[in-house]
């Protein structure tokens, strides 16, 4: 598997803001699994077919299909077709990349873009259509950059990834004005804020109340306006972001001991992070790490 990552010198302390991965997997199939991930979910099909199956429905896949998925949203490869393997590229976003570091404001719509999207919107766009020929090309121009790595490529990477929600605002029904209320707009800072704060102090003994603290609110407030704007509760989030951590450390050192990986991604001990690592992945981290780092990612 072929792994990038883009960080911005100025948030280098958030511990992954983009990943780009080309993989190929041979054909299997499985039954449908809760594969779920706190991060924004772009793929591209680069080769083979097979069936791309969610809590709403069943997609076929086939090359030049882009598939995206909001952050939360439940998705998984059920099959890859005998004959060829599968053949595809993957982009994941961290919702926070894409926020302004001085604070600008940001639209209402573009704000819950990686959060939700309508009941109308299909995670997949076939091949012919114009949107997936335009956001398919503004991948391949993300992995460009990642390739070249040419000065400023992590600040294009983020240009691009802002064109590819732009495009998908304007070329699809991703979002309608209803999924865009709710306050996101008005918390923006707030969640902004407090995100930060979990990122650089994830893998410590964290509290609500320290979370609540540093924006300046009540713990209870606090739930409120974080679920209302992201999604799921701080907690959520967070024991999202530690498996997340977690599978690029076992990547990174792969020997390493799973009680150590549990340990360094904020984990107290490993019978909680087996528990949580699986209701994230569909798998257990030995699973993952036996599956050569892809099993818990399709």
């Amino acid at each position: 598997m072929d792994v990038k990552n883009a960080y911005l010198p100025e948030t280098a302390h958030r511990h992954f803001e983009v990943r780009l991965f080309n993989r190929c997997v041979e054909p299997f199939e499985r039954p449908f699994r809760e594969h779920w991930h706190f991060l924004f979910e772009a793929a591209l099909i680069k080769g083979g077919s097979g069936v791309y199956t969610t809590q709403r429905a069943v997609y076929p896949i086939r090359p030049g299909d882009v598939f995206l998925f909001a952050c939360n949203e439940i998705h998984c490869v059920t099959r890859i077709d005998p004959g060829a393997p599968l053949q595809l590229m993957n982009i994941h976003i961290d919702p926070s990349y894409l926020w302004p570091e001085n604070g600008a404001p940001l639209t209402p719509r573009f704000l819950a873009m990686p959060f939700s999207h309508s009941a109308a919107f299909e995670n997949r766009l076939a091949a012919d259509t114009r949107a997936a020929r335009d956001i398919a090309a503004l991948m391949l121009d993300v992995e460009r950059e990642f390739d070249r790595r040419d000065s400023e490529y992590a600040l294009m990477v983020r240009s691009k990834l802002t064109e590819l929600f732009v495009t998908l605002l304007r070329e699809t029904d991703y979002l309608d004005e209803s999924a865009a209320q709710g306050g996101a707009a008005q918390h923006a800072e707030t969640v902004r804020a407090a995100i930060d704060y979990i990122r650089e102090h994830l893998i410590e003994s964290i509290s609500l109340r320290d979370i609540a603290s540093a924006v300046q609110m009540s713990p209870n407030y606090f739930c409120t306006v974080f679920r209302k704007t992201v999604g799921v509760t701080p907690w959520d989030y967070i024991t999202s972001a530690r498996v997340d951590l977690a599978m690029r450390l076992m990547e990174q050192s792969p020997d390493e001991t799973l009680l150590t990986i549990a340990v360094r991604s904020g984990f107290n001990n490993t019978q909680n992070f087996n528990k949580m690592f699986a209701k994230h992945t569909g798998c257990t981290p030995s699973e993952y790490r036996r599956s050569g780092y892809s099993l818990g990612e399709l």
